[in-house]
């Protein structure tokens, strides 16, 4: 099973990709805890497709504190003769972690707002 939840803020606006924005780009800066109690951040490249891309840049900002379940790709490709790999984060869904005064703009007033392509989760 590949499934990945994560928790945190959004580190530019999310950038339209394909015809009709069905693809949303964006950096998630995640909080990771070592021992010794030492906090660290790591930058995550995650996309997100259809329904859910719509409504990521719809309502998405810079900053945003959000949650995103999906699934780990890894892609490799050659530069300079040197192979890379990087990490992707597909999103298969998303919601917001911060205020109700954020979630109540987008006109909702239940207690967490969720999208998908499709389902929900909270």
């Amino acid at each position: 099973m590949n499934k990945i939840w994560l928790i945190g803020h959004v580190g530019q606006k999310p950038e339209a990709r394909g015809a009709e924005s069905q693809v949303a780009a964006f950096s998630l800066a995640v909080k990771q805890w070592q021992k010794g109690g030492e906090k660290t951040t790591i930058w995550l490249r995650c996309v997100a497709f259809g329904k859910a891309a719509q409504n990521i840049l719809t309502h998405v900002d810079k900053g945003s504190h959000i949650a995103v379940t999906g699934s780990i790709k890894y892609k490799t490709y050659e530069r300079e003769g040197l192979s890379k790999q990087e990490v992707e984060i597909s999103v298969d869904s998303w919601e917001f972690c911060g205020s109700k005064q954020k979630r109540n703009e987008i006109g909702n007033q239940g207690p967490a707002v969720s999208w998908s392509g499709g389902e929900s989760w909270s």
